[in-house]
């Protein structure tokens, strides 16, 4: 920007240094009677009137790309202010989803998806940036699923695999990112990642049984809850029963 600004006053500073020359010349060739002046005054008019045109041709085609800018500038802030507010009515997540390990190991856990369509879907998941829980620092986090796209008939329920490489320089402490299935948004989860150090592992070696014989989380539509008169019928029919 510095650099066409100095270009443009040097520039107007070799344009004006031309005018005066040209004035000069012709003051001194009239002044000798070496040109009309009536015929000199004749071409200046209509030279003028050209410049005149000309300035009148410009000045519009500079109004126009002013005004082009400012559209162009209002669409910009528009735009940015949409992909706010989109980014702040994010679904809610329906669970949480933990996952554990040091950096540079590989994590896996797993949840079950429940489709609530009368129609069979195929959706892919996508995850928001993993964040620290002071929301200092964001990763681009590489979370691996399979199958990458599930296939989901009427009312059919299957099993996801989630998969997380730790990355080796990530600080130990819990990070979050929101799994969102593409084609059903509404069943969104939290996936906590915990980074723990590296001592603390070799001391409690995890318990891969465990991990693979825990039951999965589900992910299904919220349905409403029964009515309270509905548990108060249950417990008097149970205090009778022990009568």
């Amino acid at each position: 920007m510095l650099a066409e600004l100095q270009a443009l006053v040097s520039k107007s500073i070799d344009a004006n240094v031309r005018m005066v020359q040209n004035g000069s010349h012709l003051v001194r060739q009239a002044a000798a009677g070496e040109v009309n002046v009536s015929r000199l005054a004749d071409h200046g008019r209509s030279v003028l009137r050209q410049a005149f045109t000309d300035f009148v041709r410009l000045s519009t085609n500079h109004t126009a790309q002013l005004i082009d800018l400012g559209v162009a500038v209002s669409d910009s802030l528009v735009g940015a202010r949409q992909a706010r507010g989109a980014s702040t009515s994010s679904p809610k997540p329906l669970f949480d989803l933990k996952l554990s390990g040091t950096p540079g190991s590989l994590c896996q856990t797993a949840f079950a998806i429940e489709s609530d369509r009368s129609e069979a879907v195929s959706t892919g998941f996508k995850c928001s940036l993993l964040v620290d829980s002071a929301g200092e620092e964001a990763i681009d986090a590489a979370i691996e699923f399979q199958p990458e796209v599930l296939e989901l008939l009427p009312n059919e329920r299957r099993r996801v695999i989630v998969r997380y490489a730790i990355p080796e320089d990530l600080r130990p402490g819990t990070y979050h990112t929101l799994v969102t299935p593409e084609a059903m948004p509404q069943m969104s989860f939290r996936l906590l990642v915990e980074v723990e150090p590296a001592s603390k592992a070799e001391a409690e070696p995890p318990s891969t049984e465990a991990a693979a014989s825990k039951k999965p989380r589900v992910a299904k539509t919220p349905r409403p809850r029964a009515p309270a008169t509905k548990s108060k019928s249950k417990a008097s029919k149970a205090k009778a029963k022990k009568k």
